[in-house]
């Protein structure tokens, strides 16, 4: 079997890389059979053409790994396969058998495969180590930062600070949620003080309104009162004059000015 690995391998030279690769490797036309010529057992799925079979059989994923693919044009029939494919049963009809062929020939990356992909926990470094509690994990420390420590580190500890030719993102992927970043201590002060003086303002304007608007009903109040003791001292002084002429006057039909509560 000739190795070499997917497309996007991380050191082509450890991985005898072919740019042409594809992963598989063609076996014949017909259906898949074992070194003995029976058949395998298979999971039966339908695929719009081979290389979709084949990527299929990439994502495949129920406690074991797809060996290899058998698809057929006619039906667009896709059949992936766990146990090893080493023949076919040599009958066309459009129907053609695939094994995987994408294992690494030199040493392998640390805890990742061909790929690129982690095979172990990838910390906010981008480093793939073996499990969460291998040595030299990296963490989210409560400043934000990527730091060395079982808890992350304090923000003002002495932690290592990651350093990686790779991009200090966060994904979801990482397992760890990232803190939130620092808040300015002096922006929450100036944001209070702010608040405090918007509220004190309006409290002093509202004050001075109802103040303003008491007094002006005060006046008012004491201006109609003025007015109605000057209108009653008005109409005495005629009843007098009235009463000291040559006859009585009714002043049933006199009737005090209406007054209006303010």
């Amino acid at each position: 079997m000739s190795q070499y690995a997917l497309p996007g391998c991380l050191d082509p030279a450890s991985c005898d890389y072919d740019a042409n690769a594809t992963g598989f490797s063609f076996v014949g036309n017909g259906a898949c059979r074992d070194a003995d010529g029976f058949p395998l057992a298979y999971s039966d799925t339908s695929a719009d053409n081979t290389t979709h079979c084949q990527q299929k059989c990439r994502d495949y994923r129920n406690g074991v790994e797809c060996t290899g693919m058998e698809y057929s044009t006619s039906t667009r029939r896709c059949e992936l396969y766990t146990a090893e494919v080493a023949r076919t049963n040599s009958v066309g009809g459009g129907t053609a058998c695939y094994s995987r062929d994408d294992a690494c020939d030199g040493p392998a990356l640390p805890n990742r495969d061909c790929t690129g992909a982690c095979l172990g926990y990838a910390d906010c470094a981008n480093n793939c180590t073996e499990s969460i509690a291998s040595p030299g994990v990296y963490f989210w420390n409560w400043c934000g930062m990527c730091t060395a420590g079982g808890d992350g580190g304090a923000c003002d500890d002495d932690s290592t600070t990651a350093t990686t030719s790779s991009p200090l993102v966060y994904s979801p992927v990482d397992g760890v949620d990232p803190p939130p970043a620092e808040v300015d201590f002096w922006l929450v002060v100036g944001l209070v003080i702010g608040v405090v003086v918007l509220v004190v303002a309006v409290t002093i304007g509202l004050v001075f309104y109802f103040n303003h608007r008491t007094r002006r009903l005060q006046a008012e109040k004491q201006d109609q009162q003025r007015k109605e003791r000057q209108w009653e001292r008005d109409l005495e002084g005629r009843r007098r004059v009235q009463l000291g002429g040559t006859s009585a006057v009714s002043y049933t039909h006199l009737t005090l000015p209406t007054i209006y509560s303010v």
